[in-house]
């Protein structure tokens, strides 16, 4: 039997796929109403956060592209 251990499977990507899924309009809103789209993971409390230009790079490249680093 192995010991329980913590493992939170968020990351960056997983967000930003979960944005794509949004409109960009919306997205764009939330840039708009509160200057960026802030994420926060319910598990492991990590905050995952997109300015304007970070949003705007979701709906003009394909999925899994690498954008600026984790802000924490």
């Amino acid at each position: 039997m192995e010991p329980l251990t913590f493992r939170c499977g968020c990351s960056r990507r997983r967000i930003e796929d979960m944005l794509r899924t949004l409109s960009e309009a919306e997205v764009r809103s939330m840039v708009t109403e509160q200057g960026a789209v802030t994420v926060i993971c319910e598990f492991c409390n990590r905050s995952y956060r997109l300015d304007a230009v970070n949003a705007g790079q979701l709906f003009t490249q394909g999925p899994r592209q690498a954008l600026s680093a984790v802000h924490h």
